[in-house]
């Protein structure tokens, strides 16, 4: 069964708030991921980079599904929320789905 409309929003609003706020996270997971990846000079300075892109990026997101939490989507952001597979490099979605 679908979740009812006022489910949709307040799950939007939460998601928004979430990765707004927990955004800076990204920076210890992308130079955690890139060191494993390709060692640890390339994890302080490409996934340096990476992380504060990211960082950006998901605080941007995050700031957006606040703005916009009465048009209930799914979320832009993939893992939804940053502690969800932090072994998992952010993906963001370009197209929006309605839920």
């Amino acid at each position: 069964m679908a979740d009812s409309y006022p489910e949709n929003v307040v799950r939007k609003f939460e998601n928004g708030a979430a990765n707004a706020v927990s955004g800076f996270m990204e920076i210890p997971k992308n130079i955690m991921i890139a060191s494993r990846e390709e060692g640890p000079l390339y994890g302080m300075t490409f996934g340096l980079v990476a992380g504060i892109l990211h960082t950006v990026g998901r605080t941007l997101y995050g700031t957006l599904d606040m703005a916009t939490f009465m048009i209930p989507t799914q979320p832009l952001v993939e893992p939804n929320y940053i502690w969800n597979d932090f072994d998992k490099v952010t993906i963001f979605k370009p197209a929006v789905q309605l839920r």
